[in-house]
C-alpha cells in the first residue's frame, strides 16, 4: 500500500497572507446574546461592530471602540510631543539671525569710514610735505579709496538708523524689511526665504498641495494664481445666485494647480478649502493671544501684489459662510516646530478629528461603510483597515449563509438562522448542566436524591445528611486518639453517597397570532 506524505510550508507573516475570516456560525454565535435580549438583528450587529469579535484562528477583529481608543491615543501623543508656541519663536529666531548678519555688515562699513577719517590728519600732513617736494605719486588712487569708504560709511549709517527704528514685534519688522535694501546678500537671501515661507503658509490656509500649485512664486506664478482666485470668486458668485458656476471650464483652465488629486466638483473644492481654513484656524487657536495676533499679521500682505491680495481677501469673505471655526488643541510638549511643519501637523489633527467623527457616527447608526478606509489605514495602519473590511462583511456573510434576509428596509433572521440560533441555545443550556448541591439557591422544597450507595465521602455543605456513624467515629478517634467522651468535629463527618439526578423541562412555544 503506497504511503502519502503531506507537506506544509510556513513563512513569516508580512501582512499580505490571507487569514481565516469569521464564518457565519461564529458571527451568529457572537450576536446571539444581544439578539435574544433585544430581538433586533441590526442592533445586535451594531454592538458586534462596536465591540469586535474573536476569530476562529485565535485572532481578534478590533471593533470601532478599539479603533476610536487607538485614534485618541495617537492624537494625545501629538499633543504631548509638540510646542505650538515654538512656531513664532522660530520666526523670531530667523529674524534675529538676519538682523545680526546685516548688523555685522553695517558695522564693517561704518568702521571702515571711521578708520579712514582718523587717518585723514596724518595723510594731510604727509600730503603737504609731498607737495613741497613735488612728489604726488599715488595720491589720486588713495583719494579715490577714501571717497569710496566714505560713501559706504554713509550708506551704513543710514541703514543703521533704519534698523534702530524697526518695530519691536516680528510682524512689524517683517513688514518694514520688505522695503529695505540689504547690505549683506546672505541676509537678504534668508529674508526672502522667510517671506517665501509666509507666502506658502498664507496660500496653504486656503488651498491644499501648495507646493504643486505655486513652486517659486515667480511673476508668472503670481499672475496664474491671481487669475485662478479671480475665476474662483466669480464661480462662487454664480453658485450663490443659483446659476451654473462653470466648474468644468474652471478645471480645464486651472486644474494643473491642484496637484495629483484635483477636486471633481465645486462642492468638493469648497470642502477641501474649508478643511484647510479650519486647520489654519486650529493652529491659531492653539497659540497664545499675542502669538496668534503676530502670526495673523505675518500672514497678510506678503505677495506684494495689491490685486492678488484683494482677490484673496474677497475669497476669504465669500468662504465665511462655511464657518470653519477650527478646534483648540492643548499642546504641552517641548519639541519645536517651524511654520510649514505646524501647518502639516494641523492638517493631520484635522484628519484625525474627521475620522473620529466618522467612527462615532458609525457606532450610533451602524453605517460602517461611511468610514473612509484610506484615511483609517493612513492614520492607524493596515490592520485597522483589514478589521474594518471584515466588519463590513458581517451582514454579507450571514446573508450568503442563508441566516438573514432583507425585508424592505430591515434585515431579519430566516427560518434557517432561527433554527441555528435555537440549536446553539439548547446546546449551551445542556452544556451548562452539572451536579448541583442542595442550598445553592432558594427553592420551595428540597429536591429528591437518588438511591443511597455504599460508597462514602466527606460531608460538604448542602449534602444530604446520611451519616455513616462508624466511619465518622473512627475519624474522630484518629484525630484525637482513644478517649471518652469522643469529641466530634465537622471535618469528621462522613456520609453515604447517593445518586444525583438532574432534571430539565423543555417547552416548545409556537406563536399562532401571525
Amino acid at each position: 500500500m503506497p504511503t502519502y506524505h503531506t507537506y506544509n510550508r510556513y513563512s513569516e507573516w508580512d501582512g499580505t497572507q490571507a487569514f481565516l475570516r469569521p464564518d457565519a456560525d461564529a458571527i451568529l454565535s457572537a450576536i446571539s446574546d444581544d439578539l435574544m435580549e433585544f430581538g433586533d438583528l441590526q442592533q445586535a450587529l451594531r454592538y458586534l461592530a462596536r465591540n469586535g469579535m474573536q476569530r476562529s484562528d485565535e485572532g481578534y477583529i478590533k471593533g470601532l471602540r478599539d479603533m476610536l481608543r487607538q485614534l485618541r491615543e495617537k492624537k494625545q501623543q501629538q499633543l504631548n510631543r509638540y510646542d505650538m508656541g515654538s512656531v513664532m519663536e522660530d520666526i523670531k529666531r530667523q529674524l534675529e539671525e538676519i538682523l545680526q548678519m546685516e548688523q555685522d555688515t553695517i558695522d564693517e562699513w561704518v568702521n571702515r569710514d571711521s578708520s579712514e577719517s582718523a587717518d585723514t590728519a596724518e595723510d594731510d600732513a604727509t600730503g603737504a610735505a609731498a607737495e613741497d617736494s613735488g612728489d604726488f605719486k599715488g595720491d589720486s588712487l588713495e583719494a579715490g579709496s577714501q571717497f569710496s569708504d566714505r560713501v559706504l560709511g554713509d550708506i551704513g549709517k543710514q541703514n543703521q538708523q533704519f534698523l534702530d527704528a524697526l518695530p519691536k514685534d516680528a510682524a512689524g519688522q517683517v513688514r518694514a524689511l520688505q522695503n529695505y535694501e540689504f547690505l549683506n546678500p546672505d541676509a537678504q537671501r534668508k529674508f526672502l526665504k522667510l517671506i517665501e515661507q509666509l507666502k506658502k503658509a498664507m496660500t496653504q490656509s486656503l488651498f491644499k498641495d501648495i507646493e504643486n500649485m505655486v513652486q517659486q512664486m515667480s511673476a508668472g506664478d503670481l499672475q496664474k494664481m491671481k487669475e485662478m482666485v479671480r475665476d474662483l470668486n466669480e464661480m462662487l458668485v454664480k453658485k450663490i445666485a443659483g446659476e451654473d458656476p462653470g466648474f468644468e471650464e474652471f478645471m480645464e483652465k486651472h486644474g494643473d494647480m491642484f496637484g495629483d488629486n484635483p477636486p471633481r466638483s465645486l462642492d468638493e473644492l469648497l470642502e477641501m478649502m474649508q478643511q484647510q481654513m479650519a486647520a489654519t484656524q486650529s493652529m491659531l487657536n492653539s497659540m497664545s493671544i499675542e502669538q496668534r495676533q503676530q502670526l495673523e499679521s505675518l500672514l497678510t500682505d506678503k505677495f506684494g501684489d495689491p490685486e492678488l491680495e484683494s482677490e484673496l481677501a474677497k475669497l476669504a469673505k465669500e468662504m465665511a459662510f462655511l464657518n470653519p471655526q477650527g478646534n483648540r488643541y492643548n499642546f504641552r510638549g517641548d519639541e519645536e516646530l517651524d511654520l510649514q511643519a505646524a501647518m502639516k501637523l494641523m492638517g493631520e489633527m484635522q484628519e484625525m478629528d474627521d475620522l473620529e467623527r466618522q467612527i462615532q457616527q458609525a457606532q450610533f447608526d451602524g453605517e460602517v461603510d461611511s468610514i473612509d478606509p484610506d484615511k483609517l489605514e493612513e492614520l492607524l495602519g493596515e490592520d485597522a483597515r483589514r478589521d474594518l473590511e471584515e466588519i463590513n462583511k458581517f451582514l454579507k456573510t450571514l446573508e450568503d449563509a442563508g441566516y438573514v434576509r432583507r425585508d424592505g428596509e430591515k434585515w431579519e433572521l430566516t427560518p434557517r438562522g432561527t433554527r441555528n440560533l435555537g440549536q446553539k441555545a439548547l446546546a449551551e443550556i445542556y452544556a451548562r448542566l452539572k451536579k448541583q448541591n442542595l442550598g445553592n439557591h432558594a427553592v420551595p422544597e428540597e429536591g429528591r436524591f437518588g438511591e443511597r450507595m455504599e460508597d462514602t465521602k466527606a460531608y460538604e455543605f448542602g449534602d444530604p445528611f446520611n451519616l455513616h456513624m462508624s466511619r465518622t467515629i473512627r475519624n474522630a478517634l484518629d484525630r484525637n486518639g482513644p478517649q471518652t467522651p469522643v469529641k466530634l468535629h465537622i471535618d469528621d463527618f462522613e456520609i453515604y453517597r447517593s445518586e444525583v439526578i438532574t432534571e430539565t423541562a423543555t417547552v416548545l412555544m409556537v406563536d399562532l397570532s401571525w
